[in-house]
């Protein structure tokens, strides 16, 4: 305790000067005003309506502590009489038995949020996490990676969108935005951060990536033939997208205990839908599957990448320079148009429906949720659709005119007595009716 006449220092004086106001009545007496609990720190330099700036704290007693609390400054709108309030507010809390308000922590980087998102995402997920991966690295840190979750707006986002539309599809776009999405969302989930999710008011791209060009039967047997001579792991991958219907993440997730040969089935585990189905190997794949499955155990890749030791993420570049080197994307600028590795895939089906399978058939083959994504494919069959209304055409054209015929053929004209008659039994029943 400080010697009595002893003067305290500055800052001491400041931050424990207790409030008290002094208001003169008309009658020339003066009241002065306290506020128990109530503290006050003076700015050394920013005034406030002439006077400088004051900082208003209370100080109550909570688990035999002193605990003291910031309310805030004059000059943002806080009077003693307000943090007066407050303070009561906390001692009636207190005192019947409730938690006090926590000290708001700093948010969370994204950078933070979203390294802890993937490697959940990477334990958890079952089918490939490669696409999400390569996004977060590619297209998210560099933009957000050092700001805090508050500091992620709205505007932020559509600026991000803006950009990333100039060199990526709106698809690849509303993929980014949709990580965007989840890594908040888990985010909150863990409570690791209690605002807002700023994607929900965020304008998604719009997407029609509805691919109509597939390959010809010689264009297709050129490309497997170029694949072979280049790099024979990927035509190998090819193949089987182009016999069977898999998805690039379905071949790179396959292995020998998913393929049962004897009984000709593949087993597709990892779909992009979340459900399992089975794909038919030709015997081209057979052979193939054959080969590479020898001597790989049960739970290894059928396709690895040999310099990583794991899992195939990506299709290689020698792909699309095949591709090139046909010229099979020669004078093609509508993306959707362009021969990708999925458009073997696209020509799978396509071949399919052309040969007159049935589009049911073909949805389980490829594992569509909804009818309504196979029925893209259901224009390749005009000449099934144009011969089928070709024959009803002509029998209705042939059965009506031969049906017309014998009526008319048949047709008697009616005598003087059938006439009479039929007047009769005309009026029979309309006195029948009044009766009733």
């Amino acid at each position: 305790m400080a010697e009595k006449g002893k003067a305290k220092s500055l800052t001491q004086i400041r931050r424990h000067r207790a409030i008290k106001s002094k208001r003169k009545k008309k009658d020339g007496t003066t009241e002065i005003a306290y506020y128990p609990g109530v503290y006050v720190n003076e700015h050394t330099t920013r005034k406030h309506m002439g006077q400088p700036d004051e900082c208003y704290y209370i100080c109550y007693r909570y688990r035999k502590k002193l605990k003291w609390e910031k309310i805030g400054w004059a000059s943002e709108g806080y009077t003693p009489a307000y943090a007066e309030n407050i303070r009561a507010e906390r001692i009636r809390t207190k005192r019947h038995g409730d938690d006090l308000p926590k000290k708001k922590g700093t948010p969370p980087t994204f950078k933070n949020t979203g390294d802890q998102y993937i490697k959940w995402l990477e334990a958890n997920r079952t089918g490939n996490t490669g696409p999400d991966v390569s996004r977060y690295n590619n297209h998210l840190l560099p933009a957000l990676g050092k700001l805090a979750l508050d500091e992620i707006t709205t505007e932020r986002l559509e600026s991000l969108k803006t950009s990333l539309q100039e060199d990526l599809s709106p698809q690849t776009v509303k993929h980014v935005l949709s990580l965007v999405r989840r890594i908040i969302n888990r985010a909150i989930t863990q409570r690791q951060w209690t605002g807002g999710n700023p994607v929900s008011r965020v304008d998604m791209p719009r997407v029609n990536n509805r691919r109509v060009r597939f390959l010809s039967y010689e264009d297709a047997r050129t490309l497997l033939n170029a694949l072979k001579e280049r790099s024979p792991l990927v035509h190998d991958m090819a193949l089987l997208s182009l016999h069977c219907g898999l998805r690039l993440g379905e071949v790179t997730g396959l292995q020998p205990q998913h393929i049962d040969l004897a009984s000709g089935i593949i087993h597709v585990m990892d779909s992009k839908n979340g459900t399992s189905r089975a794909a038919y190997p030709t015997a081209d794949v057979s052979a193939m599957l054959s080969g590479r499955i020898k001597g790989l155990a049960a739970n290894e890749y059928v396709f690895q990448d040999r310099r990583h030791d794991g899992r195939i993420t990506g299709i290689s570049a020698s792909f699309d320079r095949v591709v090139e080197s046909l010229g099979l994307n020669n004078g093609v600028t509508d993306r959707r148009q362009r021969v990708v590795y999925h458009t073997l895939r696209h020509t799978y089906a396509s071949w399919l429906v052309m040969q007159g399978t049935s589009i049911m058939v073909v949805k389980e083959l490829l594992g569509h949720k909804s009818l309504a994504m196979t029925e893209r494919y259901s224009h390749l069959a005009p000449s099934a659709s144009r011969a089928a209304v070709a024959k009803f055409e002509s029998s209705f054209v042939i059965e009506g005119e031969e049906k017309l015929e014998r009526t008319m053929d048949q047709a008697v004209p009616p005598t003087a007595e059938d006439l009479e008659k039929g007047k009769l039994a005309k009026r029979s029943r309309k006195k029948t009716a009044t009766k009733k």
